[in-house]
């Protein structure tokens, strides 16, 4: 089997995904329930062909949401990119399945990548906004680490004070730092 890098398409062969040179801030959460560490370290070589990595958060711990797989790693990364949001949420599908992903499948998920927000560089307001940033402990707390003043777009609740009504139930804790270094899956 070839590595991820080999099998995804590549900076050079995007361009016909590419939105007339327009940029994009992007935060994405990714998380693993097997084989996390390898997933994690696999989807972050995958992701370095079509962004340009800015900050990366630690790893989060946080049970199985269906309470029948094992828990999760959980990382928030903050990105740019030139892809359009709809490029972007294919190639990361194409990366979850090259995984290992199999949809409709809850207990194991050897990767999930969601875009969290998606922000044109013209502008501060993301247009594209995650269901569950708001709602999952498990993005709260490295949207937190990663923004500590943040606030959710649309309610503009500060995700510290989101944090006080789901951290207890969520039961997600820092695992690793990255200590601002991308290679900290090693």
């Amino acid at each position: 089997m070839l590595g991820i890098a080999q099998e995804l398409p590549s900076r050079s062969n995007v361009s016909a995904s590419l939105s007339n040179n327009a940029s994009y801030e992007v935060v994405l959460g990714l998380g693993s329930n097997h084989r996390r560490r390898h997933n994690l370290r696999a989807a972050m070589a995958g992701l370095e062909h079509i962004l340009d990595m800015r900050q990366c958060s630690d790893i989060y711990v946080s049970r199985d949401v269906t309470g029948s797989g094992p828990a999760y790693f959980n990382i928030v990364v903050v990105a740019t990119t030139l892809l359009s949001e709809s490029s972007l949420e294919r190639y990361l599908k194409q990366l979850e399945t090259q995984q290992g992903r199999v949809q409709g499948r809850r207990a194991i998920v050897p990767l999930d990548v969601d875009v969290l927000l998606f922000t044109p560089s013209y502008s501060k307001v993301p247009v594209a906004v995650h269901r569950d940033l708001c709602t999952k402990a498990h993005i709260l707390w490295p949207m937190f680490q990663l923004f500590p003043e943040g606030a959710h777009p649309d309610s503009g609740e500060l995700y510290r004070q989101m944090l006080r009504s789901h951290a207890e139930k969520d039961h997600v804790q820092r695992l690793y730092s990255s200590s601002g270094n991308f290679d900290f899956l090693s």
